[in-house]
């Protein structure tokens, strides 16, 4: 094979082209480049607007209305079930699920939460960050664990668990399917 090339046979304006290009796309933006840059800026700021827009009408809102938006955030969501109870045949959701996407949405309303516990009720106290007098309360009542845990640490856990997911199911009116009539003939 005899394939020798020279300096001579190459296309030097070829290359010498492709060169200034490179150094014009690290000098200058290439035009494709601009036009995206461009269109995601505007998006940026829409979205910014957008966002200062939400938080001032949050501002305005009382408890009540940051509550149903809450709501309707949550749903729109979409999040999908991944606790399975195995006996009763069913998905349900979980703590890992709910606290975040809850989270998320509360901050973005100016809403902060605190759940108590006594020994008959649990309480979920939602709180308007903006006006801290101002608040809605969600109750459980709770009663005697005939579970099988032995250790007094884990069922007061997992009762707390329990009861703080259903709390956040009443407060973010999450329909789940209901387990008591998947076990009603087991």
């Amino acid at each position: 094979n005899e394939n020798v090339l020279t300096v001579d046979d190459l296309d030097k304006d070829y290359y010498i082209d492709m060169a200034k290009k490179r150094i014009d796309k690290y000098i200058n933006i290439d035009p494709t480049v601009a036009r995206k840059i461009e269109k995601i800026s505007k998006e940026v700021v829409i979205m910014a607007t957008e966002k200062a827009a939400e938080t001032k009408k949050a501002e305005t809102m009382n408890v009540y209305a940051k509550l149903l938006e809450a709501r309707k955030r949550f749903l729109e969501t979409g999040i999908k079930k991944t606790g399975v109870n195995r006996y009763a045949e069913y998905k349900y959701f979980t703590l890992d699920e709910i606290i975040p996407v809850k989270q998320a949405i509360f901050r973005d309303l100016g809403l902060a939460d605190f759940i108590s516990f006594s020994a008959e009720t649990a309480v979920l106290t939602i709180y308007d960050v903006d006006n801290p007098k101002d608040s809605v309360i969600f109750t459980s009542q709770l009663d005697r664990d005939d579970s099988m845990i032995k250790n007094p640490i884990q069922k007061v856990g997992a009762i707390q668990t329990y009861v703080r997911r259903y709390l956040y199911m009443l407060a973010l009116d999450i329909i789940e399917t209901d387990g008591i009539e998947k076990t009603a003939d087991k």
